[in-house]
């Protein structure tokens, strides 16, 4: 059931699924239609967290405003924590939502027990920016099926994108106005973001999990990420790429293993 938080200067839509004690909140990263699309999916893909998590799924704002930085997205984020009520919370962040959740991690660090950040980059340089303002201009031009396409080979291991792009046509026809407008905008936010400099100040438990294949956000940026945070460890992926979090299988076994560990 989708469910909604009005606070403050936010409207924010979530689900939740799970009965544990811990509190868990997922920030999902750019996406062409919103997580709230996929509720049972994600319920059945991180299953193995329902007894000891009760697991919160934060989508971005319904408001979202044209100029909207990653730095806002975790503001509002942090919002919607304060009006749940939420602590000691096991963050879970991918791509954009690992970015999320590392400045959650650095301006409330009350709040965070533990940090899982996956497939994400510290400084979104213009060479690393490049691909999303294809994306961008592709999605303005109103050529959906070359962004979809472009999308998923940068974002999926070689077999799984030949497994799906002949069946692409589905998704492409159900992308509406709303949903390349917000698509653009999360893309936009990513330009000229840096916060390599802050990471120091993370101080909670931190998994770091990339994939050596990864097109969008190289491996080596997590490296430098798990040197700037002292309290984290990486997780190396050798036959994976930027979707590691929804192709390995192993995934969430790691992630569920950290956040219960000691």
């Amino acid at each position: 059931m989708i469910l909604n938080i009005k606070a403050k200067n936010i409207d924010m839509d979530y689900f939740k699924f799970g009965n544990g004690k811990k509190n868990m909140i997922i920030l999902p990263g750019v996406s062409i239609k919103s997580v709230m699309e996929s509720e049972k999916l994600v319920i059945e893909a991180y299953k193995i967290f329902s007894n000891d998590f009760t697991v919160y799924v934060f989508d971005r704002i319904n408001n979202m405003k044209k100029t909207y930085s990653i730095d806002d997205m975790a503001n509002d984020a942090i919002t919607a924590i304060e009006a749940l009520n939420l602590k000691d919370i096991y963050l879970f962040g991918a791509s954009q939502g690992g970015m999320m959740a590392s400045l959650i991690a650095i301006k409330r660090p009350d709040l965070i027990k533990k940090l899982n950040i996956n497939s994400i980059s510290s400084n979104v340089t213009n060479s690393k920016y490049k691909l999303f303002d294809k994306l961008i201009n592709l999605t303005k031009e109103n050529k959906l099926n070359e962004m979809v396409d472009l999308f998923c080979k940068k974002a999926y291991t070689k077999e799984l994108y030949e497994s799906v792009k002949n069946s692409l046509d589905p998704f492409v026809k159900s992308i509406n106005e709303l949903d390349k407008e917000r698509f653009i905008i999360q893309s936009e936010a990513l330009k000229d973001f840096n916060i390599t400099d802050e990471l120091k100040n993370i101080k909670c438990a931190t998994l770091i999990v990339s994939g050596k294949l990864d097109q969008i956000f190289d491996y080596t940026d997590s490296i430098i990420i798990n040197k700037q945070i002292k309290n984290s460890k990486i997780y190396l992926y050798d036959d994976y790429g930027h979707d590691l979090y929804d192709e390995a299988k192993d995934f969430k076994t790691i992630v569920y293993d950290f956040f219960i560990g000691e």
